[in-house]
């Protein structure tokens, strides 16, 4: 791997959009009234407690003018929104101390939308919200980008992070110094800190993302024909989770025609997306009250569909445990065993938050482990390149869960070389594990001049069709 492509000058565009939007949030927080009063009380804490260390010189508040609020201050925030305000405190830290983290932030701002409280403390929880969002890219991304730029002397720079063989519990790649794995894509800011990386003159950026592949692994590995049904009836599966949770809100809908509730129920199908992310991975009511701030009849109701919707998938999880409890482990792909130790000395059906950690832990490892099929595509595909022609035209960049992403010559035979021998490794299938005649692994190349902007190109593209889309570019 040689690195991701990193413009600087970008870098400190993007730096500047960010501080101004720190900035934004600040000023909505400083400007409310309900801060101001927040203000004088740490100014009169801070003076009474001066004065009661002195034996005869008395301070007055003038002198304790500089000390504000501090929205980076877990004391500060726990101390203005629980004692202040009065608001409930709906989750604890490690240290048995209320949350004051954003998940807590966005429950506390539905509980005050849902309870009509003062429009101020809705609008301070957006703004807290902001600040953190904001301060957490500063510092753990463009931070991380200006100190391990590598300049390599020819005008270009790059980022170079760790990889780590087995550096997750599942067996897939880690990475550290910086964690390129962990760059915010799905965030409000995550095409902001793409458009930080884009390719030197002459070159496109590249990605080949396998397409749904927990999905169609977990689908192949249970067996669950509800599963199954995105890959082999075309069933939308957001429109087929909103029917399992909400069908009693859908008199339109029946199961003959799921995919229109993209059309007649959108937002019963967005409200599907996060239980059931939440759901697959071993989450429970407790979850979808903790983080999607579900009052708790809904949470239930929805965990109960999922249940319903999935029995096989369940049952199999169950299997699953059955194996950790007698065994001491669970095998997951290419024969990756992750041990179950707390689970081998207890018995079927204990349960306690360590037990059922240690589960999900394993359990999710049996259908992540296949971001390993990622780590050997790759490893097939470089063979392939270092003996061929086009070695000098693509070089691989990085790897991040079930993606490939190289550099690659803006040249239509190389693109169309590439696209034939990258996705016929990604769609390898031999292993006998998930070896399936119904549903088959699938990817396809993204392509543009830099990672915030890139358009599909379709599997065996012509030549025609590679020269249209770079002419995009």
């Amino acid at each position: 791997l040689v690195g991701l492509p990193l413009n600087m000058e970008k870098v400190a565009e993007v730096e500047a959009i960010l501080t101004a939007e720190l900035e934004k949030s600040i000023d909505v927080i400083e400007n409310l009234p309900l801060i101001h009063e927040y203000n004088e009380y740490l100014q009169n804490k801070a003076m009474n407690t001066k004065n009661a260390s002195l034996k005869k010189k008395v301070v007055t508040i003038d002198e304790f003018s500089h000390i504000t609020f501090n929205p980076g201050s877990p004391v500060q925030k726990s101390e203005l929104l629980y004692e202040g305000l009065g608001l409930p405190i709906l989750d604890y830290t490690k240290t048995k101390q209320p949350a004051t983290g954003n998940k807590t932030i966005v429950k506390l701002e539905a509980y005050a939308m849902e309870n009509g409280l003062d429009p101020a403390i809705i609008q301070l929880l957006k703004a807290l919200k902001d600040h953190t969002d904001v301060s957490k890219i500063l510092n753990t991304f463009i931070s991380a980008f200006k100190q391990f730029a590598f300049h390599r002397g020819d005008n270009t720079v790059w980022l170079n992070g760790d990889q780590i063989l087995c550096g997750t519990i599942s067996g897939r790649l880690g990475s550290r110094s910086p964690n390129l794995a962990n760059l915010p894509s799905n965030s409000r800011f995550g095409k902001l800190i793409k458009s930080c990386f884009q390719a030197p003159d002459g070159w496109v950026f590249v990605g080949a993302d396998f397409s749904a592949l927990e999905d169609r692994i977990v689908a192949i590995l249970s067996d669950d024909p509800m599963k199954k049904k995105p890959f082999t009836e075309g069933v939308d599966g957001h429109c087929l989770n909103a029917y399992g949770y909400f069908k009693d809100q859908m008199q339109q809908i029946d199961e003959s025609n799921l995919n229109d509730i993209k059309k007649l129920y959108p937002e019963l199908r967005q409200d599907s997306k996060a239980p059931t992310f939440a759901l697959n991975y071993g989450g429970t009511y407790v979850t979808l009250m903790n983080n999607c701030g579900f009052p708790k009849d809904k949470a239930i109701a929805i965990e109960e569909g999922h249940k319903k919707l999935y029995h096989v998938l369940h049952s199999w999880s169950a299997d699953n445990k059955t194996k950790m409890v007698k065994d001491g482990y669970i095998t997951c792909a290419f024969g990756l065993k992750v041990r179950t130790p707390i689970l081998a000395k207890s018995m079927v059906g204990d349960k306690s938050p360590l037990l059922e950690s240690e589960f999900r832990g394993a359990n999710n490892a049996v259908t992540q482990g296949c971001g390993l099929l990622t780590t050997r595509a790759g490893t097939e595909h470089k063979q392939i390149l270092d003996v061929s022609n086009q070695r000098r035209n693509i070089l691989h960049t990085n790897i991040i869960h079930d993606a490939l992403y190289f550099l690659v010559r803006k040249d239509v035979k190389t693109i169309k070389w590439l696209n034939k021998n990258l996705i016929s490794c990604m769609q390898w299938q031999e292993h006998p594990a998930i070896k399936s005649d119904e549903i088959k692994l699938e990817a396809e190349l993204d392509i543009g001049l830099g990672w915030d902007k890139m358009y599909t190109l379709p599997n065996n593209a012509s030549d025609s069709e590679i020269e249209e889309l770079l002419n995009k570019l």
